[in-house]
């Protein structure tokens, strides 16, 4: 890959296509130039931007890039990003829209927590791994749709109250808490390919009526609370 030189100006410090700093904080609406391939860890933490736009070389996003940014209404994550950090976007407690890239393959721990503003449906067609505490407390959020996804951690959806529907591919394991409190979310069939489910898993789903494969209650790898003060579990 090209190397692009250090490069410093009034808004940014990017060195090697990495943006390290964003300076400028009387900025408010912020276009990150094409080359940037990266945005670094902490670049805009707490910055007060309202209005981003990302360039189509970005390919990922570092560890707590935007942490705090509650200033922002909006995020479209271009379709070459692969990889979103950990508490990349948490605290983002004012964003109401989120587009993820059709390459994002990785949501890192706690990448959009607190972002309890955004609305309607988040898709990832290619998303792979969803870390722990990702969505959490995203309260507004009816639809996650993620078809391919095989691995999500403990908390992932956990305080999602308006969550309706959730799409998910042959995930192995259901975290400890980890669509607790999803007071919304109505129906749910546990795929066959999960061989765990842990404490509190669906803990105060209180509309749900999930359906459990029934080799799962067999080697008694089903969580303490694990359907506590659900609808309806049924046994296949």
């Amino acid at each position: 890959m090209k190397k692009i030189s250090y490069l410093e100006n009034k808004h940014f410090t990017i060195k090697n296509g990495i943006l390290l700093k964003f300076k400028d904080e009387k900025v408010d609406k912020v276009h990150i130039p094409e080359g940037v391939v990266s945005i670094g860890e902490k670049a805009f933490l707490t910055s007060r931007i309202r209005s981003l736009e990302l360039p189509e070389s970005l390919i990922s996003i570092e560890k707590r890039a935007f942490w705090g940014c509650n200033c922002l209404i909006r995020i479209v994550i271009p379709d070459n990003v692969e990889s979103i950090g950990n508490n990349a976007f948490e605290q983002c407690n004012k964003l109401e829209s989120l587009v993820l890239g059709k390459n994002v393959r990785r949501i890192g721990y706690g990448a959009f927590r607190n972002c309890m503003n955004i609305v309607g449906n988040v898709s990832g067609e290619s998303v792979k791994y969803i870390g722990d505490h990702a969505f959490s407390n995203c309260q507004y959020v009816n639809i996650f749709d993620f078809p391919e996804c095989t691995d999500i951690g403990d908390c992932t959806f956990n305080s999602c109250f308006n969550l309706q529907f959730i799409t998910l591919g042959a995930i192995k394991k259901i975290g400890n808490s980890t669509f607790y409190l999803c007071h919304n979310l109505e129906t749910f069939s546990v795929p066959q390919s999960v061989l765990q489910i842990c404490r509190d898993a669906f803990k105060y789903c209180r509309n749900l009526v999930i359906k459990v494969p029934e080799n799962l209650i067999q080697i008694e790898k089903i969580g303490e609370n694990a359907f506590y003060n659900c609808k309806k579990v049924i046994y296949i």
